[in-house]
């Protein structure tokens, strides 16, 4: 089994892959946390990624995005105008504890992982990516594209999963 993990889904697949029959890791412009961390620890020790000021607290103290125009021509703008309100469907409010639970012992330090690094991330700043990446030892491809690159490029995405699938 290889799990794909793209955004907060790279804390997931992390924690995941240590108790299932799982074989590899794919990180799509994803977290990918070391033991003890949290996503909200990672992203603070770089500067805020633009997609901050488009974040809020909800009424339980859960975070929420707000998808205006702008948010879209900033942090989306690789989107097509038609693809959009699926994306604003499918988005749900994020409870707090999923950025500040630590992570247990991760995945990827027995398990082969591959990277995918979107480079133009207004929301995972590629470099957090990068770093990520390197100190897990994936096999790493960088392309052009925002963080929504799963959905405006699915091919880049499909093909690093192949490529995992081939080399496991």
């Amino acid at each position: 089994m290889l799990l794909v993990g793209h955004s907060y889904g790279g804390a997931v697949i992390t924690n995941v892959g240590r108790a299932a029959p799982v074989k590899g890791l794919v990180y799509v412009a994803a977290f990918a946390p070391d033991e003890g961390e949290t996503v909200n620890g990672i992203v603070e020790r770089y500067p805020p990624a633009e997609v901050s000021k488009y974040m809020r607290r909800g009424p339980n103290g859960e975070w929420e995005s707000e998808h205006t125009a702008a948010y879209w021509e900033e942090i989306g703008w690789d989107v097509r105008p038609e693809q959009r309100p699926v994306w604003d469907a499918e988005s749900r409010r994020s409870e707090n504890a999923i950025f500040t639970e630590p992570t247990g012992v991760p995945a990827w330090r027995t398990l082969p992982s591959w990277y995918l690094v979107a480079a133009d991330d207004r929301t995972l700043r590629p470099e957090i990516q990068r770093d990520m990446a390197a100190r897990m030892g994936a096999d790493t491809v960088e392309v052009p594209g925002s963080h929504f690159t799963p959905r405006v490029r699915p091919e880049l995405v499909a093909t690093l999963i192949e490529r995992a699938l081939e080399s496991l």
